[in-house]
């Protein structure tokens, strides 16, 4: 990453665009060829941006944040406030500009799981698939 000249920047999160961000996340397949990945960044280090969004993922749908294999930035948050995230989210990675002389950025790397309905779809499918053969 590349740092940018410095200019005066602020940007709010609006309830829709969080309802964006949440429908991103809801759109991985764990089936799809590549396993069900997803990369979520922001160019943001706000907790309401990034750890909160991520959050709602791990308690409303079946992703779990998996090593990112970069080691840019800082661990991401735990506690903040009023909030309280699970220690997988030290996996998160956050990028500070006073820090690390880049654009602020932060990072998580997701992976969808099966759910136990998910696994029993496949299993009868696969089931019904070598009936026919």
């Amino acid at each position: 990453m590349i740092r940018r000249p410095p200019r005066s920047t602020l940007s709010s999160s609006s309830a829709a665009s969080d309802v964006y961000k949440r429908q991103g996340i809801d759109c991985v397949n764990p089936h799809s060829k590549t396993g069900g990945y997803i990369v979520y960044s922001t160019c943001s280090v706000t907790v309401e941006e990034n750890e909160a969004v991520i959050n709602y993922a791990l308690n409303h749908r079946y992703v779990k944040i998996v090593e990112t294999g970069v080691q840019v930035g800082v661990s991401g948050v735990i506690a903040y406030k009023k909030y309280r995230f699970p220690a997988s989210m030290k996996l998160a990675r956050r990028v500070y500009p006073h820090v690390h002389n880049m654009d602020a950025v932060s990072y998580t790397h997701l992976r969808a799981h099966e759910t136990r309905h998910d696994l029993v779809c496949r299993l009868l499918l696969e089931k019904k698939k070598k009936k026919k053969k």
